[in-house]
């Protein structure tokens, strides 16, 4: 790969956040044969210098920060990997002996938790997606034009695509169709969302009935069902990006 932005100098992370493909100290001139730029001293991170998420960056000397203010673009498969993980936490939690009056609680907690874990998953893996190359990421700065920051782009896209709903499948369909990535069928989850994950959300686990609102039946067979839901179309989705790129 020959996005490399190479450093004579060191990089330093003054202030602001920045994300890279990947950060590189005491790169050698390997680096900077490959490097479609070569900065002759020290790059200085800070409100005046605006990273390219999908580059390499090489330093000849030294990469320091204050705090976690560089990161690394984050590669799909880790995302779906860090999804199951967490995903596979709450089944086990499920599994606790918890009294029975406390059962509904925790069981409440646990359905949020599959609606956040997923949430969180899909809107990290557009993100990662878009800041992979330079069409994906050029392509959603033009189709977002004005509405972005033209001095501090990089956080300013990063912002925008965090202010989209983990669970607005509409707008999701449109962004992963832009990048050229089909969502599978959202039909289960669609009902999940509209049916439990408003009412857990939103109605503090209830539902509206005739005059009242009443518990939501919450069991570890339905928290099971719903995991399943959305772990086959995180699957399905990443095999939908692997054929994609």
């Amino acid at each position: 790969m020959n996005n490399v932005i190479y450093v004579t100098g060191n990089i330093i992370g003054e202030s602001g956040h920045y994300v890279a493909r990947s950060w590189v100290a005491l790169a050698d001139d390997s680096y900077k044969s490959r490097a479609i730029k070569v900065i002759e001293e020290d790059l200085v991170l800070n409100s005046e210098y605006d990273t390219i998420p999908y580059c390499e960056y090489a330093a000849q000397g030294v990469v320091s920060c204050l705090g976690n203010n560089i990161g690394c673009s984050e590669i799909p498969d880790f995302i779906h990997n860090r999804y199951l993980k967490e995903i596979d936490k709450l089944k086990r939690l499920s599994n606790l002996d918890i009294p029975e009056e406390l059962m509904h609680a925790h069981l409440k907690c646990l359905y949020a938790g599959v609606f956040a874990e997923f949430e969180y998953f899909i809107i990290e893996l557009l993100s990662a997606l878009i800041f992979a190359d330079e069409s994906s990421y050029r392509n959603y700065i033009h189709r977002k034009g004005k509405k972005l920051d033209r001095v501090n782009r990089m956080d300013s896209v990063y912002k925008s695509i965090h202010k989209i709903l983990g669970h607005d499948m509409e707008k999701l369909d449109e962004e992963y169709s832009a990048l050229g990535i089909k969502l599978p069928d959202v039909s289960e989850i669609k009902n999940d969302i509209d049916d439990i994950r408003h009412n857990v959300i939103h109605r503090y686990g209830k539902k509206v009935s005739v005059g009242h609102l009443e518990n939501l039946p919450f069991s570890k067979e339905g928290l099971c069902l719903l995991i399943e839901h959305f772990n086959t179309f995180a699957t399905n989705l990443m095999d939908e990006v692997k054929r994609s790129r």
